[in-house]
């Protein structure tokens, strides 16, 4: 099914679903092994390594919405937040789970540019080793694989650790499983019912 790039961009059909829900996934990113004093909150950064031909509709960090990654690739806009260790581990990963669509090119100028799905992918990614905390930077690679570094430098600066324009960046990368939909309605339920006991809890912070 062929569907306006714009209409992709901008509706993401799980929000509504998980909206109360956006940052208690992500907010629970790695906790197991640090103290609370140990923790500190970092924006998230993404960028997609697949070329002009291709977007990431939405992806999510432990289930956590972060948006999506334009047909440009990305590594400017940024978003809140997960928590990170203030001294790395062995050991810390985070589930990751992207929509990958084909961008289809006109022929006829006058014409507006459409998307077709290309793939659901999921996997446990390790975050790589980093001496501070800085941004959390997802980066999507083709065959459905990805990478997560933490950096203060932007993924279009000298010195980010991912080099741009390096194919053998890729080769690093965890390699994604396909999946039929970003979330199980097992697991919508489960974060239906997080969500309200959180609401219960907490009030209706919206």
């Amino acid at each position: 099914m062929k569907i306006p790039i714009l209409s992709v961009v901008r509706s993401h059909p799980s929000v509504s679903l998980l909206a109360m829900g956006v940052l208690l996934g992500s907010y629970a990113l790695l906790h197991a092994r640090t103290r609370g004093d140990d923790r500190m909150g970092v924006s998230i950064n993404s960028v997609h390594h697949l070329g002009s031909g291709h977007l990431i509709h939405e992806f999510y960090v432990d289930k956590g919405y972060y948006g999506n990654v334009g047909e440009e690739g990305g590594g400017g806009d940024v978003t809140c937040c997960v928590t990170l260790p203030k001294h790395w581990h062995p050991g810390l990963k985070a589930d990751v789970r992207w929509e990958v669509y084909r961008i289809i090119k006109p022929t006829d100028p006058a014409e507006e540019e459409t998307v077709e799905p290309e793939g659901i992918y999921r996997a446990q990614v390790p975050v790589e080793s980093y001496r501070e905390p800085g941004q959390f930077v997802v980066h999507f690679f083709p065959n459905g694989r990805v990478r997560i570094v933490v950096s203060s430098i932007s993924p279009s600066g000298d010195g980010h650790p991912i080099r741009k324009g390096d194919a053998r960046e890729g080769l690093l990368a965890t390699a994604g499983v396909p999946i039929k939909e970003i979330f199980t309605a097992e697991e919508l339920a489960d974060i239906a019912r997080e969500n309200a006991r959180d609401r219960a809890k907490y009030g209706n912070w919206r």
